[in-house]
């Protein structure tokens, strides 16, 4: 719902609106009807923004004005795939929410890696949460070169003196 109370409806590949009238659905408007492959959840801003998180060939959240006008993409285009890890990529964006100062935050829903990305205003990438680790911690160090972390299929390098780690492999 937006603030004036109107109801969105993603069908298929478009997103439709609503008016309630006396309870019941009224006025069907189609408000965006192409630039979308799949898309899987809908937010709205403050501001009347649309945000969609659209899987497809793209794995972005879509932004259109409230008229259904495109705006920007959030993430770099691309479906999941093994190999180098792109973090300004998303994989399977689903749940969404924004904060006051305009930071869009993004969980992924994804076997590995589990992820909760965070992308500015503007669209950039942010910075990135993995989680939840298995009980007990697990994974494996590579006992030639400290800074190789193996877990669950991927590859962590580890910055032992700034006490961070990035996500650099997925198998």
């Amino acid at each position: 719902f937006d603030k004036q109370g109107r109801f969105y409806v993603l069908d298929d590949n478009v997103l439709k609106r609503y008016r309630i009238v006396d309870q019941q659905l009224e006025n069907e408007e189609v408000i965006i009807d192409r630039k979308l492959d799949d898309p899987r959840e809908i937010i709205i801003g403050d501001d009347g923004q649309l945000y969609i998180a659209d899987h497809g060939n793209s794995h972005q959240v879509k932004v259109f004005a409230a008229d259904g006008t495109f705006l920007r993409a959030i993430g770099k285009p691309g479906q999941p795939a093994c190999g180098p890890y792109d973090e300004s990529k998303m994989h399977h964006p689903m749940g969404m929410t924004l904060t006051p100062s305009g930071d869009l935050w993004v969980a992924e829903e994804d076997y590995q890696p589990k992820r909760v990305s965070v992308w500015n205003e503007d669209g950039s990438f942010q910075r990135a949460l993995y989680g939840p680790c298995e009980y007990g911690g697990g994974g494996k160090l590579d006992p030639t070169d400290k800074t190789r972390f193996y877990y669950f299929g991927m590859e962590f390098e580890l910055d032992w003196e700034q006490g961070t780690d990035r996500l650099k492999q997925i198998f």
